[in-house]
């Protein structure tokens, strides 16, 4: 029963570790350049109400 719990408290840290990461990868990259391009962009046409 140890062994398990070991092994489950292992997988948890893991997994806080990581999402500790992608959370400072997130916050770091918004602080860059804005887009130039894309985004929602009107539509038309005859198919189109």
């Amino acid at each position: 029963m140890k062994a398990i719990m070991g092994a489950i408290r292992r997988a948890l840290a893991a997994l806080m570790a990581a999402a500790l990461m992608a959370a400072a990868l997130r916050v770091r990259g918004r602080v860059g350049l804005p887009r130039e391009a894309g985004g929602w962009r009107p539509l038309g046409g005859p198919g189109m109400r």
